[in-house]
């Protein structure tokens, strides 16, 4: 059952790596327009702006791993199922090499 709980963990980590190249492509290197009349209000909307489109992405993500986790679960009957446990544990000891 340990195997199994710690695949949770590393179930985490994949979904986390695949994430992060789409949040990349969406963040990095990239100019979102302000608003706000002023230095001042531009710096203010802009740290609650970027706030709300993180928390969306962190929300998007958050879902993501949790069909995945639930999927994993279900296929491996909670690590009983010892065939397609062996499987997801080859896939998690990628993580390792």
């Amino acid at each position: 059952m340990l195997i199994h709980e710690q695949g949770h963990f590393d179930l985490a980590e994949i979904t986390k790596r695949n994430y992060e190249k789409t949040l990349k492509k969406m963040f990095y290197d990239k100019s979102f327009p302000t608003r706000g009349e002023n230095d001042a209000r531009c710096k203010q909307f802009a740290k609650e702006d970027s706030g709300k489109m993180i928390s969306i992405e962190i929300e998007k993500l958050t879902q993501i791993y949790r069909q995945k986790r639930e999927q994993y679960d279900e296929e491996t009957e909670y690590g009983k199922n010892i065939k397609n446990q062996s499987q997801y544990n080859e896939i998690f000891k990628k993580l390792r090499l």
